[in-house]
């Protein structure tokens, strides 16, 4: 489509430019190799016997997939099986950092969910044993430390702060320090000195 190609191949078109490779069977696979010095060394299209899109790594070998995208839209890091919409698995130690290097910026992560619902954070065993979460009630601005398991009726909550900054909890408070206050404390204090 051109005359005077920018590259080794330059495709040209006056509509949609589209370049299409078919596998002709689902065992085959349909990637775009990037070689290096005549060494195989990356690939990225549909992986064999799969409708997964992957970037792929060859080890000389065989493939592996570091980023693997399914046809529901999940997408796994370190595995080809995401079991949610972003999965990372990492055989050793796992970091997920955010860093900004702008003197006015700042790194975030956000839960952002429907004004009647709750977000999860949940502290998992490989195993899916749950030993704990931090939950945030949307509608009642109830935010809770779950410890010991977690169950979705708040039942192993701990400690509960209320949108006033109230605390309540089921398990006795110790504090290493002073405790001050400007209001007015009624109740049992117990052993309290």
């Amino acid at each position: 489509g051109t005359n005077n190609p920018a590259a080794n191949l330059h495709i040209d078109s006056s509509a949609d430019a589209r370049l299409i490779l078919d596998r002709n069977a689902s065992s085959n696979d349909a990637k775009v190799r990037f070689y290096s010095a005549g060494t195989l060394m990356w690939g990225t299209g549909l992986v064999e016997n799969t409708s997964d899109y992957s970037i792929s790594y060859w080890n000389g070998s065989a493939w592996s997939h570091p980023l693997n995208v399914t046809g529901s839209g999940y997408v796994g890091i370190g595995t080809t099986a995401p079991a949610g919409i972003l999965h990372t698995y990492f055989n050793g130690d796992s970091n997920v950092i955010f860093e900004t290097p702008h003197s006015s910026g700042t790194s975030k992560l956000t839960l952002r969910n429907h004004a009647n619902r709750e977000s999860y954070i949940i502290f998992e065993e490989t195993d899916g044993t749950q030993n704990g979460a931090i939950t945030f009630e949307a509608d009642t601005n109830m935010l809770r430390f779950h410890n010991g398991g977690f169950a979705e009726n708040n039942s192993t909550a701990k400690m509960t702060i209320d949108s006033s900054g109230n605390i309540t909890g089921s398990a006795n408070l110790e504090i290493a320090g002073n405790i001050s206050g400007s209001s007015t404390s009624t109740g049992s204090f117990g052993g309290l000195a």
